[in-house]
């Protein structure tokens, strides 16, 4: 059975740190998948997001993520897809969800 660890509503731009400590701290023990359902980090700050996933996803095995109604925060609905489908090819085990699913 997959195990699932299922986050939202992170919200990293409200953190001094754009939540880099709290990923640090994070232990991946018992997760097959990192769910993050929307609301993580607005890309309009894409160098932040980067920081993030950098070390989200050196932790986890895999990790799936879905955009929320924040995350074009500062830019538009379809920038912030091209950034979030950009960033996630920077990455083997990050699967960005759009109009497609994952399989486990």
């Amino acid at each position: 059975m997959t195990k699932l660890r299922i986050m939202s509503d992170l919200h990293a731009e409200f953190h001094k740190d754009w939540l880099r400590s709290w990923a640090r701290g994070l232990s991946a023990e018992n997760t097959d998948v990192l769910v993050l359902a929307g609301d993580i980090i607005p890309l309009s700050y894409v160098d932040n997001a980067r920081n993030l996933f950098d070390i989200l996803c050196e932790k986890f095995q895999d990790i799936v993520w879905v955009l929320g109604n924040h995350c074009p925060w500062g830019s538009s609905f379809s920038s912030a897809y091209k950034e979030a489908e950009d960033l996630a090819t920077n990455y083997t085990n990050l699967h960005f969800l759009l109009y497609t699913h994952v399989r486990y």
